[in-house]
């Protein structure tokens, strides 16, 4: 026969559980939706931006060297991502500019909006799909 407080103990058990697995799913689910503090653009709404470029627009490369000596967008300043000194790098940057990020993918230019937000940057915009959906749209390069 149970009494009263081993039912009350039962229940208290279980709740305990519930709000660790709560509090654990918060917590990893917080590292995963990072709030994006920057655009994606799709390769035609970069070029626009590229077209309309004013004074105060950089276009920013994060790929390495040699990914750049296949190609690179006009214009672009190459800051290779897998440089050890790449955060001092990006903050030296003027944090009133628009800055246009691409690398090959979207990937390594994503990380680096977030990065040159967390540094004060505040106009941001990514090349959705890298250099290499830019060229998929017959956008051209430079050597």
């Amino acid at each position: 026969m149970k009494y009263k407080s081993d039912v009350d103990f039962e229940n208290y058990k279980q709740m305990k559980k519930f709000i660790y697995f709560t509090v654990l799913l918060i917590t990893v689910n917080s590292f995963y939706c990072v709030s994006q503090n920057y655009k994606n653009y799709s390769s035609e709404e970069f070029r626009n931006m590229i077209l309309g470029n004013s004074y105060g627009t950089e276009i920013l490369d994060v790929r390495t060297a040699a990914e750049c000596d296949s190609g690179y967008i006009e214009g672009a300043l190459n800051i290779d991502f897998y440089n050890t000194d790449f955060k001092n790098l990006l903050s030296k940057l003027d944090k009133n500019k628009t800055y246009l990020v691409y690398c090959r993918v979207g990937r390594r230019s994503g990380l680096t909006c977030n990065t040159l937000s967390e540094l004060g940057f505040t106009k941001l915009y990514n090349l959705k799909g890298g250099i290499k959906e830019w060229r998929a749209a017959g956008f051209s390069t430079v050597k």
